[in-house]
């Protein structure tokens, strides 16, 4: 019923929000659920009494439509959420909303929006001092100025976020630096430095065991091999990539693998 919207939150906070998430990847039934806290739209915020709540909710629902390939709705939804931390003068999580409205950006293509929101991400982290944090949007920028072609700004970029994770000792995020320069040195179709790129950065997938992570670095593995004319060897990691990708319904991640 119309006033039982705050329960219904709090039981998919407590109940299904994470094994949803994380160990089935069922994003379409995330969207389903989530939407029913929106009587009013998605244009306007869910009908909860706290806007923190809302803003929750709000990224919840964002991040799900993320995952299932849907960036063009999820934008929106990112742009909202930010609205609501701004308005609460939250910095810190301002900042994430910001990263995470500007990973959607470029996968649809607003490349200017993306660097523009990345950039503010970083001076608001700054600002309070929150170092990881700091790195992760450096490293996002990274990865945006590769697909630009400022390829020295880039490495510049994926430089600060190496050193943070060198002195933290953070394998994920070293992984996550060697994937962006893998695809930047596909994009200056230079393969062979590609493919010690990708290599390592599948090593250091294993490190974490994160699955996302190893399949980024199979598909940037096969890809090289691919640009290096070895068919074999590229079809044989494409195919790992892919399979593994399928089992967890990683949606964003499968046109790439498709298309090599």
């Amino acid at each position: 019923s119309s006033g039982r919207y705050d329960e219904a939150r709090e039981l998919f906070r407590d109940r299904l929000a994470t094994p949803l998430y994380f160990q089935f990847g069922a994003f379409n039934l995330r969207i389903e659920l989530l939407r029913a806290l929106f009587p009013d739209g998605e244009d306007r915020p869910p009908r909860l009494k706290n806007e923190s709540d809302q803003a929750w909710t709000l990224n919840e629902l964002a991040n799900s439509y993320s995952f299932s390939g849907q960036s063009q709705k999820a934008v929106p939804l990112f742009e909202m959420v930010n609205r609501l931390k701004e308005k609460a003068g939250d910095k810190k999580n301002l900042a994430i909303g910001l990263g995470n409205l500007a990973y959607q950006q470029v996968a649809i293509g607003n490349l200017e929006a993306a660097e523009s929101n990345l950039r503010r991400a970083i001076r608001l982290s700054q600002e309070i001092e929150a170092e990881e944090d700091v790195a992760t949007w450096h490293q996002e920028l990274g990865r945006l100025l590769a697909y630009q072609g400022r390829f020295s700004e880039s490495e510049k970029e994926l430089a600060e976020s190496t050193r943070y994770c060198e002195k933290t000792d953070d394998k994920q995020g070293l992984c996550l630096d060697e994937a962006y320069r893998a695809l930047r040195s596909l994009l200056m179709e230079d393969a062979d430095k590609a493919l010690k790129e990708a290599l390592r950065a599948r090593e250091l997938a294993d490190v974490e065991k994160v699955e996302r992570d190893i399949i980024r670095a199979e598909w940037l593995i096969g890809t090289a091999f691919l640009a290096r004319g070895d068919l074999k060897q590229a079809e044989s990691h494409l195919n790992e990539a892919l399979s593994r990708d399928r089992r967890i319904n990683l949606v964003d991640l499968e046109p790439d693998i498709l298309l090599a």
